[in-house]
């Protein structure tokens, strides 16, 4: 549990493709703790 501490993430984090579409759809969702560079993963499921 985090208790609303946000999670460090590295350069380089695979982010999942959900977060990249909101950002691509909401110019406001930034989330701090976002890398400069990530990989987005594809959710295979669908």
């Amino acid at each position: 549990m985090n208790l609303g501490h946000m999670r460090f993430m590295a350069d380089g984090a695979h982010i999942h493709e959900a977060v990249a579409e909101r950002m691509r759809l909401d110019s406001t969702y930034r989330p701090a703790n976002l890398p400069k560079e990530y990989v987005v993963e594809k959710d295979d499921y669908n």
